[in-house]
Parts: structure tokens; sequence; C-alpha cells
């Protein structure tokens, strides 16, 4: 098992800003119709985050995964992600109905990011062995992630008893992350599998 604190993540405020219009957001009335405005408020936000991770390698027949059916068998690496209790804290003080919508558009886009850089980190330990790695697969995350796949909706039946064993298995405790009433907290969080496959020949 591996645990990584308070690492960086990119920020992508253009594309936040962009989600953000076509979510209907009127950014004028919220004071932050200016981009570079826009830009300033999203860095303060990232200002509070903490993400922290713990992830490791699951061989194909082990017993806490065989409910996945992953590709051909494949191994996976699982992770459970948070963006830290501060970042929820803060995003839980705000009323404005508004800049809500902004602070979920921006949690979803920090997520995503933390995911991708451990995706990446995972990437360079599977390659050595032929192996590439798909996109991640979220058994949970708060909020919703654009990249889940219909994997997820294998598994309704069983998914707290997953998410129970793998938190149990990740110590996930160690970065403060806890299920309650089939909740992962802290609230902005997320479990993803990453499935290992054999990589294709040129």
């Amino acid at each position: 098992m591996r645990k990584i604190k308070k690492f960086k993540i990119p920020v992508y405020s253009y594309d936040i800003f962009r989600k953000t219009r076509k979510a209907g957001v009127n950014l004028e009335l919220s004071g932050l119709g200016a981009e570079r405005d826009f830009k300033e408020y999203v860095s303060l936000l990232a200002s509070a985050l903490e993400p922290a991770v713990v992830f490791d390698y699951f061989p194909p027949d082990d017993p806490d995964i065989s409910v996945l059916g992953s590709e051909e068998n494949a191994p996976l690496t699982i992770g459970a992600l948070t963006l830290g209790k501060e970042f929820a804290e803060k995003l839980a003080k705000e009323q404005e109905a508004d800049r809500k919508t902004i602070n979920e558009i921006s949690a979803a886009s920090f997520l995503s990011s933390a995911v991708k850089v451990i995706s990446d980190l995972a990437k360079q330990e599977a390659m050595p062995e032929g192996f590439e790695l798909n996109n991640p697969v979220f058994l949970y995350s708060r909020p919703e992630i654009n990249s889940q796949t219909e994997a997820n909706a294998e598994i309704p039946l069983y998914r707290d008893e997953l998410l129970s064993a793998l938190i149990k298995r990740l110590e996930a405790e160690k970065i403060g992350i806890v299920l309650q009433n089939g909740n992962i907290l802290p609230e902005y969080s997320c479990v993803f599998c990453l499935a290992w496959i054999i990589k294709k020949k040129k």
C-alpha cells in the first residue's frame, strides 16, 4: 500500500470557467464575470486543498475485487483519494447558490486532476511489466466525475460492502477517509480502480 499526502495537482481554471458558463451560472451576479476574477476565486478554493491518497495493487484472483469482473480478469490498482477535510469545510460554508455550483464544478475538476496524477504514477509501475492502464472507473465519487463508466452500474447491491472492504484493505483511515451510512467522508473524496491490460504490440 502506498500513501501520498499533499501532492500537487494542476488547476484548470479556464476549463472550470467554461463548464460553469455551460451550467448556466450567472457569473456577473456572483461578481466573477471577468475571467481574471474567476481565476482568482478558483485559486482561493484550491488553496484549501490537502489531497491525500492510498492505493495498492490487487491481483486478478483477489476475493475483494472478484465482484468487479475486470476485463480479462485483469489485475487492478485501487485507490481511495480525498481533497481533504479543510477543503470540505470551506465549501460547506458557502450559502450563495451560484457560488455553490461553482464550488461543486471546481471540486469535480480538482478530484479528476488528482486521480489523473495518481493514474500517471501507477502507469509508470505497470509499463515495465508489459501492461497499460485503462481509464479510471469510480466506485464512489463525490461529486460525480464525468469519466465514470457503466461498470459502476454492475455492483449496486454490493457497493457498500465492497467500499467497506477496500477502505479497510487500503487503510484509508490513515488519510482521514471513513465510510458512514454509505457515504465517504470527508465529503469530496473518491474510490477508483485502474485495470491493468496487456500492452498491445505495434
